[in-house]
């Protein structure tokens, strides 16, 4: 048996309905009808996919305070004209900031270099480059290469660009920044009392003598070797096994002029 279509049986029974209804009924009906009838959707026009367009933006004025353009002030570039040191916390975007709001307030030193007076901005005036962190570190790294495209020359902004590009990548930037700190500071200071050619083999060399130091250095510093007495230090009477493991005391005695005569054990 074919099931009945249950939109048809729907018309056929309002039809059935619709018959036996007065005109004044069939009039109402036919209203109620159109109220049920799906309103139109209003259709939107679709949305552009380019929505950030080259012609709504506007030019930059060129014309900013130099105190929030954060350049290199002019107190760093005559440390480098003086061929004096230029430590990286004067690259750092807060001593940047400092330099710029304050720079006239700041102490200068007068020095004579090469026969010529200078008046040279008093780096004891700000934070040691020992006590920067990695993130700052880099930050002022960056604000330094940006400024030894503008006053070196290509090849020795390529040499330091690779510098610090190199020492970014190296695994001891993660687990002994101190070793990198230590060998970025020695680097940047020997260049500056002598600029010298960069070779990447004597680069590399110098750069694991550094870590070696440094990480032998913080091994002898530790709580634990500290606790061990060196056997240099130690009595030939110690080396012997001793089954509480613990080192008796020695008492050397001596004649009145200072000669030993002989050690007492305590």
């Amino acid at each position: 048996m074919m099931q009945e279509n249950p939109t048809g049986g729907s018309v056929h029974q309002w039809a059935s309905a619709y018959s036996p209804l007065s005109p004044s009924s069939k009039v109402q009906a036919i209203k109620a009808l159109n109220t049920l009838k799906p309103t139109k959707i209003k259709l939107f026009p679709s949305l552009p996919k380019v929505i950030f367009m080259v012609d709504r933006e506007v030019k930059v004025p060129s014309s900013l305070d130099s105190a929030y353009s954060l350049g290199i002030h002019v107190v760093v570039t005559e440390l480098a004209k003086a061929k004096q040191y230029t430590p990286l916390m004067l690259f750092t975007v807060a001593n940047m900031f400092h330099l710029h709001k304050e720079g006239y307030l700041l102490k200068k030193t007068k020095s004579s270099i090469n026969v010529t007076i200078h008046h040279l901005l008093d780096l004891s005036q700000f934070e040691a480059e020992e006590t920067t962190d990695a993130l700052t570190w880099q930050e002022a790294w960056q604000c330094k290469i940006s400024w030894l495209a503008e006053v070196a020359e290509p090849v020795i902004h390529e040499h330091w660009s690779w510098h610090f590009s190199t020492l970014l990548k190296d695994e001891a930037i993660h687990n002994n920044f101190k070793a990198i700190l230590s060998f970025d500071i020695r680097m940047h200071s020997c260049y500056a009392a002598q600029p010298f050619q960069h070779d990447e083999c004597d680069w590399q060399v110098h750069l694991q003598v550094v870590i070696y130091d440094v990480v032998k250095e913080e091994l002898w510093n530790s709580p634990l070797v500290r606790t061990i007495t060196p056997l240099h230090a130690m009595s030939p009477m110690m080396h012997q096994p001793h089954t509480s493991h613990c080192f008796s005391e020695f008492k050397e005695e001596t004649t009145v002029k200072g000669k030993r005569t002989y050690t007492k054990m305590l």
